[in-house]
């Protein structure tokens, strides 16, 4: 999927230039050395956030780091204005994609996506999916904070764009923290915790986001 991700990238022309980058969870020794002959900067996730449940986890999914890494780009790729993150199942389709993140990600707002559109009606028409994300915060974030949350549009951090200045980025890494002390076992709800404090750091917190 990854490799299928910078083929399309480079397959498009773009109004500006970056370096691409790689977080790697489990690449075998080939696949790394596969990677950075082509010019993509391949770095190693460490243990950005411990918490009691993580031996646990990264045993269940070693890919977990992942998520953790992701609010300390900045420690892995350094000296760098604006970062962009795409997950490894994203196609870029056409370079204004990519061109308009370039754009609005040097304002002090994390650039990102609702998930929620108009076609979306029948989706989100259904109480059941209001009820799943208010599981999840439920799960991971304390009583008040999921009832100010539940009912709150989704943003999705699968695709998002900050400066390094950004103050999201410790916002963000803070609050996934302190959810991360209080898990136990691995399942489909606190799984999303990661996602949920960034729109905890943006509607809880109010910091400053543009969303498409």
């Amino acid at each position: 999927l990854v490799n299928d991700l910078f083929q399309s990238i480079r397959a498009l022309k773009f109004c500006g230039s970056f370096d691409l980058g790689l977080l790697d969870v489990g690449l075998k020794p080939d696949q790394r050395a596969a990677f950075e002959q082509t010019g993509i900067k391949v770095v190693t996730a460490q243990v950005d956030i411990d918490y009691p449940a993580r031996i646990n986890w990264e045993s269940q999914c070693p890919g977990i780091r992942t998520l953790t890494a992701t609010p300390y780009l900045r420690r892995y790729f350094l000296n760098y204005d604006l970062y962009i993150w795409l997950d490894a199942d994203v196609w870029v389709q056409t370079p204004e994609a990519i061109d308009t993140m370039l754009i609005h990600a040097h304002s002090p707002a994390v650039f990102l996506a609702w998930e929620l559109d108009r076609c979306y009606r029948a989706y989100f028409d259904n109480a059941e999916v209001w009820q799943k994300f208010g599981d999840w915060y439920q799960t991971s974030y304390p009583p008040q904070i999921a009832a100010a949350m539940t009912l709150k549009p989704m943003m999705n951090v699968g695709v998002f764009a900050m400066s390094a200045t950004c103050p999201v980025w410790d916002a963000w890494g803070a609050i996934y923290t302190e959810a991360l002390q209080r898990t136990g076992d691995l399942n489909d709800k606190n799984f999303m915790a990661h996602q949920l404090a960034l729109n905890i750091a943006l509607f809880v917190r109010g910091l400053p986001a543009s969303c498409d």
